[in-house]
């Protein structure tokens, strides 16, 4: 089986002792491992999975209405045919399938990546502050009057989706028509912000915590290759949060958001050299191993286009903010 990707998955085991306590109706699931489980046609309606592993997790036909997936790590999960409502979710969302599922209530606060949510029911689901990045499918998705859009960012060609025919793009975000005075402005970017810097933050201190990097390592997380110092890192770290406490209280300071530019800027060239540097080892690993070991540099890649792409969201949010203060 390949992933997004067109490599070969590799094949990782979810823990049995955490499978048997999820299907004896423990709702109680928070760190679980199940990572590649088939769950099928199961219910766990009100269960908590925070911070669980259900990477590639089939979950088809299940009912999971009312459900916490905070901060899970759920990449390439399958959620077709599921019933999600009122269920919660947050964190970096790659390649997860939701296609002809029913999301009716979900809230959804994170950064979408190559998510299909084909023929899905989107009644009153909240997707306010989030970030679609490229390879969403909103294709057949049903949209009703309480759906909402506004403020997420968004690339422009999904300003011409129909989903989106009441709100117009602006700076690479959405608003709902009608609603957008200039203090709705103004507080639509502050929140974009803080939620783009919360992602950046906790991108960065996973790359700090170097105690038990191996397992840190993951779609959510900065491949440990990386170079930026511990005491830099917590340095920047302490600017950003200070920055988004700044924003939260509505007493923005340019100067502040400017230096978190630069702070931000620094990680993303890091990642970019990165990425550019095992560009030409990674292909050339393709075309000797076709695949064998290819599993674990895709995740490390993965991560390091995660890591990325979560600080140019951050920057862009600031300087969208930035740009709308008076001069």
């Amino acid at each position: 089986m390949k992933d997004s990707l067109g490599f070969e998955a590799e094949l990782l085991l979810a823990d049995e002792d955490d499978i048997k306590h999820a299907l004896e109706g423990n709702r109680d699931l928070v760190r679980c491992v199940l990572e590649g489980a088939d769950l099928n046609g199961r219910s766990f309606q009100f269960c908590d999975f925070r911070y669980a592993n259900i990477k590639k997790t089939k979950f088809q036909k299940c009912d999971l209405s009312s459900c916490n997936f905070s901060d899970a790590e759920t990449a390439h999960s399958d959620f077709s045919h599921a019933v999600l409502d009122g269920s919660k979710f947050t964190g970096s969302l790659f390649g997860i399938r939701f296609n002809n599922a029913s999301l009716k209530g979900v809230s959804f606060k994170g950064l979408f990546h190559r998510c299909d949510f084909t023929n899905a029911n989107l009644t009153d689901a909240d997707f306010s502050g989030s970030r679609i990045g490229e390879g969403c499918n909103f294709s057949g998705a049903l949209v009703g009057p309480k759906t909402n859009f506004h403020g997420v960012g968004a690339l422009r060609p999904y300003s011409k989706l129909p989903i989106f025919k009441n709100y117009h793009y602006e700076r690479g975000v959405f608003h709902r028509l009608g609603t957008e005075s200039s203090d709705d402005n103004m507080r639509t970017l502050s929140l974009h912000a803080i939620d783009a810097l919360d992602i950046a933050i906790r991108q960065i201190r996973m790359h700090q915590d170097k105690n038990d990097r191996t397992s840190m390592i993951g779609h959510n997380n900065p491949p440990d290759e990386f170079t930026i110092s511990d005491s830099d890192c917590a340095e920047d770290i302490k600017h950003l949060e200070e920055t988004n406490d700044n924003i939260s209280t509505r007493s923005v300071r340019p100067d502040m958001l400017k230096v978190s530019v630069q702070i931000l800027s620094k990680y993303l060239t890091t990642s970019l050299r990165w990425i550019a540097y095992k560009a030409d080892a990674f292909a050339d690993e393709f075309v000797k191993k076709a695949g064998a070991t290819l599993a674990s540099k895709t995740m490390l890649v993965s991560a390091a286009l995660y890591f990325s792409d979560a600080m140019t969201g951050a920057i862009q949010a600031i300087q969208k903010l930035l740009s709308s203060l008076p001069i």
